[in-house]
Order: C-alpha cells, then structure tokens, then sequence
C-alpha cells in the first residue's frame, strides 16, 4: 500500500507539473493561476499545495528541469562530431534551435529571469551552462585541465555570447546572422586558448589556416542555418578541414554527462 501511494503522490506531482509548464507556456506565469493549475491537472487546490508551497516553487522547479534538459540536448548534439570545434559548433547550433522552442523560450528566457530574479537565473545558468562549455573548451584545447583565470572568463564569454544570441532569436532582432556570430565567437575562443597552452600538449593541429576550418565546420550543415534564419545562406563550403585537436576519452565525456545531469537535480527551488 506504501508503494503504491508514493507511486499514486509522484503521478499526482508530475501532472501538476505538466499541466502548469503547458499554463505557463500559454499564458505565462502571472495569468496563470494555483486553481487553474489544479483544475488541469485534475486535482484540488490543496493537492497542489500538499507538493508545492507556492506557484513560484512549481515555475522553478519547471524551469530548471527545461533548463537541464536544453543543456543535455546540448551534449548530444555534439556527440558523433569529428573534432572538438565541430561539437562546439554542433552543440552552439542546437541550442540556438532547442532555446526557440515555445515552452524553452517563454519559461526559460522570457519569464525565467522575472519570476526567479536574475541572480537565481544566473545561478541556475551557470550552473549548468558553465559546466557544459568548460568541458567543450577543454577539448578544444586538447588538455584535461586549465588554469581557472583562462578556462572560467573563456567559458563566461561563450555562455554571455551564446545567451545574446538566443535573446535576439526571441526578439527576431534584424541585423543579426547567427552563424557569423557563431564564426566570431569560435575565432575568439580560439585565440584566446591556443596562445595560452603550454607545447607539447599532443595536439593535432590542421594544414588549414583557422579561418578556413571553421568556415567549412560552419557550412557543413545549411539546412541549420535555413532553419535558424528563414533562408539559404552562409559560408562558401569549398574546403574541408581536419580535426583541430583530440576530443576527450569516452569516459569523460560519460562523467561530463553525468554531471550535467546530476546539476539539474542539485539546484534548490
């Protein structure tokens, strides 16, 4: 009978959750009421109450879950990448199409930040963000490990960079092309790192000049950009580039996964 209630409380909690992301989603967080919550999910007020202590702790609780749930999205997409650059490139892009999906944009982005205030939204980001981007920029880098004054104000920089370009997304802000953003901010990433390693570190390095890999990392997928911006543009895709520098082993990419996930079940509500 214990089982079974705890079973019966958990399905109770997740349709509670479920039918007030979808609320939030529609008509955000101040029209969205704990007694239109309840009558969604099919429960009474006090039920609602009886799991959370109030509607702010139910938004949090949702929107770290979307959070985590973007950052591994994230890791996927970098998966089956030939070099760490390109799982950079490949995750970047993921998250600039995953971020613009309706209940990611408006519970995430839009309202996160009011509801939360920005330093709990912040703590959240870099939370897990942080965590993600140090990992691929250590790949980049080809290294295990880096100095905590080169790796957290590089990874800073991606994270800020990455977020602007999801809120210029939301606002459909002219004048901005996400994949030359994105060329920029690997070009800056890479500057930054590379002059910074000690030699001998084992990297392979590419015949090409940089510019020339990125473009073609960059190009290799135009149906992203078409779905990103609404039309067929990008980089002229005439070369192909080798890999930049060794990905980490299987095994610390199953710990960074890991990691991630854990983070999203860490962050207090």
């Amino acid at each position: 009978m214990a089982k079974r209630s705890a079973a019966d409380a958990a399905k109770t909690r997740g349709a509670i959750l479920e039918s007030a992301q979808a609320l939030f989603t529609e008509n955000g967080y101040a029209a969205t009421s704990i007694a239109a919550i309840a009558s969604s999910a099919g429960v009474t007020d006090g039920a609602v109450f009886h799991h959370f202590k109030s509607k702010k702790q139910i938004f949090c609780e949702i929107a770290v879950t979307l959070h985590a749930q973007i950052h591994r999205e994230i890791y996927k997409a970098g998966q089956d990448a030939n070099s760490a650059i390109e799982a950079f490139i490949l995750g970047s892009r993921a998250s600039m199409r995953i971020t613009q999906e309706p209940a990611n944009q408006r519970i995430v982005f839009i309202e996160g930040p009011v509801v939360l205030g920005t330093e709990k939204w912040r703590e959240i980001d870099q939370q897990l963000g942080l965590r993600l981007i140090e990992g691929g920029l250590l790949n980049i880098a080809g290294v295990s490990k880096l100095p905590d004054a080169i790796l957290k104000p590089m990874a800073m920089l991606a994270l800020g960079t990455t977020n602007e370009i999801t809120y210029a997304l939301i606002r459909k802000q002219t004048g901005i092309d996400p994949e030359q953003c994105l060329e920029l901010l690997v070009r800056a990433l890479q500057c930054g790192l590379i002059p910074m390693l000690p030699n001998g570190n084992g990297r392979t390095r590419s015949k090409l000049p940089l510019g020339r890999q990125i473009r073609s990392l960059l190009n290799h997928n135009r149906l992203a950009l078409i779905l990103l911006t609404g039309r067929a543009g990008g980089f002229d895709h005439r070369h192909s580039g080798e890999t930049q520098c060794e990905s980490a082993s299987k095994a610390e990419e199953q710990v960074r996964a890991q990691e991630i996930e854990q983070a999203g079940h860490k962050i207090p509500c």
